[in-house]
């Protein structure tokens, strides 16, 4: 009985003396900007000898955006006043979407802990302190406006076939690529384009890429299908793309062009429409013609009926003497 007890009390001590916590820091930089990267450090820790089914509730939000790493960066173990502690480091990047001071609210942040295998586990629910980042302002980004923040961009526009002049009913296929480097694909601008009574736009899925091989990390296509549907000139309008140089620390813009078209009938197409038309007018003319005689005729013969036209009768002698 009292191995039973001395274990139960073990088993509470032991239990009772796992220790947790947790901390949440900024990667030191003297100066934010919109869109920029920001490396957010989570480490969770414990005096036990293994954690699992750890949670942080880190979302993006209307103030920035998100990307969680797929697994922790690193696993150390420390001392710290004598006791040993596990540490599970993470890293979270963050991307703001507007500047002035941005909060990033206490984390919850939720992990199990025990002392091995076999062992019990203690439960922990934790909050991280709030952090304030002052995200500085692009020079000539409006208000609210978003700017990617890279250290090089591309912008590759296509239109397929080159053609300046369609018939009813062609299509010309748009492709624009973006690249950037030290960016994330997410945050490279989506281009939209809207339909008028010219044409119809069809928008087809974007396709992102990461982890790109050469002077580009990212890059994002927007490709869209033209359909003409009316005759006449018209534009479709081009896009002005802003974005700020990381080291050349500057503002650039790159420039998706206008594309002019003109829009005609398809002239196979208007030649049987002038046949038709020309056909319709004859048969139109011919049955005017017979309506008017018949007019004539129901009109004469009332007059005739009347006493007001005298029916003239030729006689022919057809044996002159």
């Amino acid at each position: 009985m009292s191995k039973i007890i001395a274990f139960i009390l073990l088993w509470s001590f032991s239990l009772y003396a796992i220790d947790g916590g947790v901390s949440v820091e900024i990667q030191s930089k003297q100066k934010y900007h919109i869109g920029e990267e920001i490396v957010l450090k989570v480490d969770i820790k414990t005096t036990a000898y293994s954690m699992t089914d750890s949670n942080i509730g880190l979302d993006s939000n209307s103030n920035y955006i998100v990307v969680a790493p797929n697994s922790s960066s690193s696993l150390e173990s420390v001392e710290v006043n004598g006791t040993s502690w596990q540490v599970i480091h993470y890293e979270y990047l963050i991307y703001p979407l507007h500047y002035g001071e941005l909060q990033i609210p206490p984390i919850d942040i939720s992990f199990n802990a025990s002392m091995g295998y076999g062992q019990p586990k203690k439960e922990f629910n934790l909050q991280s302190r709030a952090l304030d980042i002052n995200i500085s302002k692009i020079a000539g980004a409006k208000d609210g406006e978003f700017v990617l923040v890279s250290d090089k961009y591309s912008l590759e526009f296509n239109v397929k076939p080159k053609e300046s002049k369609l018939i009813i009913g062609d299509a010309i296929e748009i492709e624009i690529i973006q690249k950037a480097k030290n960016s994330h694909d997410i945050l490279l601008q989506p281009i939209v384009y809207k339909s008028t009574n010219f044409f119809k736009i069809y928008p087809k899925e974007p396709i992102l890429k990461s982890k790109l091989d050469g002077d580009f990390d990212v890059s994002r296509a927007d490709r869209f299908t033209l359909i003409a549907k009316r005759e006449g000139n018209t534009t479709l309008i081009g896009k002005t793309l802003f974005w700020w140089n990381r080291g050349m620390y500057r503002a650039k813009e790159e420039i998706v062009p206008d594309i002019k078209l003109e829009i005609i009938e398809d002239p196979q197409i208007a030649k049987d429409e002038k046949k038709e038309k020309t056909r319709k007018t004859i048969f139109l003319t011919f049955i005017s013609i017979l309506l008017l005689l018949l007019i004539y005729k129901i009109f004469r013969e009332i007059l005739i009926k009347n006493g007001i036209l005298k029916e003239t009768v030729l006689i022919k002698n057809l044996n002159p003497k």
